[in-house]
């Protein structure tokens, strides 16, 4: 049992400090004790053995939020996930934009050690905590938005223009590219608002709630439900957005299609702060962050919540596109 699952036995969907886990962990105890009307021995020491198991993995928890700084900055730093339940939205009527608003609030970043797929060491779980609400694109941006914003279309490796389809996520974008579109929207908007995720957001905004390996869980032969990638069948480029399922906090294509650029550079190999608060990665380096994996990938394991990729901020090819957020 990981700290995943243990706070899915203890429901704690909503928020969590030291002190609510004890008194939450105290209350699965007294209603998990084994009955003193239990003659068999062997289910009596079965009731014993799992409250056994409880206790350790309570002391674990407890060790691991010490560790990742829960007292840090005085008194409880508590862990809230926000509720999306009823899906705040802005309409960007002059490009057609959909973005729901995310709440504030903290969650596990990175993976257990022992989820499959996992190679990235930069996956270390720890405690992020995001303090500001941001507004969020419901689908990656499309090539239709991009003409809408830029006046012409993307090129290939070839130099050549190409428009698949208008409701297509746009690819062939570098991260430089990206900015470029960015802060033509920003003048096109009189904003100064739109921008890259940071890979915290994103992350955050994936996961909406779920401790899981993907968003909906950890069982693979759904994510054809969710996702366009390879595994499925032998895709030639992305596809339309918005078709599949949503993430929780209705999100669409997340996992799968494009590869999503984010705003940071990269953290040096190893490099992971334990207790972070509105994390945006280091000031310079080689490499800045994609999240999400792409049509491209057959193996599930670049499709996971928490699998990270980098690359040159000037590479562009046909697995990566780019998602837009918004601050308030």
């Amino acid at each position: 049992m990981d700290l995943r699952e243990f706070l899915k036995i203890l429901q704690l969907e909503n928020s969590f400090t030291a002190h609510s886990l004890k008194r939450a962990y105290d209350n699965y105890c007294s209603s998990h004790r084994p009955s003193p009307f239990l003659n068999n021995r062997y289910a009596e020491y079965q009731n014993r053995e799992r409250w056994e198991k409880i206790g350790s993995m309570y002391s674990k928890v407890m060790s691991f939020i010490s560790e990742n700084g829960n007292e840090k900055h005085g008194g409880h730093r508590a862990i809230k996930e926000a509720s999306q339940n009823n899906f705040e939205t802005r309409h960007i009527q002059s490009l057609g934009l959909q973005m729901t608003y995310i709440k504030p609030g903290s969650f596990l970043k990175g993976s257990p050690n022992h989820e499959s797929g996992r190679t990235d060491s930069g996956e270390k779980q720890h405690i992020v905590t995001i303090t500001k609400g941001f507004y969020l694109g419901v689908v990656p941006i499309t090539q239709f938005q991009w003409h809408k914003v830029m006046g012409t279309h993307l090129k290939d490796l070839s130099g050549n223009e190409y428009f698949s389809a208008p409701g297509h996520p746009a690819y062939y974008v570098s991260w430089h590219d990206c900015q470029d579109f960015l802060a033509n929207l920003n003048k096109m908007e009189r904003s100064a608002k739109f921008r890259l995720p940071t890979e915290a957001e994103w992350e955050y905004a994936c996961r909406a709630g779920s401790f899981d390996k993907f968003y909906y869980g950890d069982d693979e032969s759904y994510l054809g439900l969710y996702a366009w990638y390879g595994g499925i069948k032998k895709l030639q480029r992305p596809r339309e957005v918005g078709l599949l399922k949503t993430n929780p906090w209705g999100l669409s294509d997340m996992l799968g299609n494009v590869w999503e650029w984010c705003q940071d550079w990269t953290y040096q190999p190893g490099h992971i702060p334990v207790d972070s608060i509105d994390p945006s990665g280091p000031g310079s380096g080689r490499f800045k962050l994609l999240r999400g994996g792409s049509w491209h990938d057959e193996q599930t394991a670049a499709l996971r919540c928490a699998a990270r990729n980098f690359d040159d901020p000037r590479k562009r090819n046909s697995c990566i596109g780019f998602r837009v957020a918004m601050d308030i």
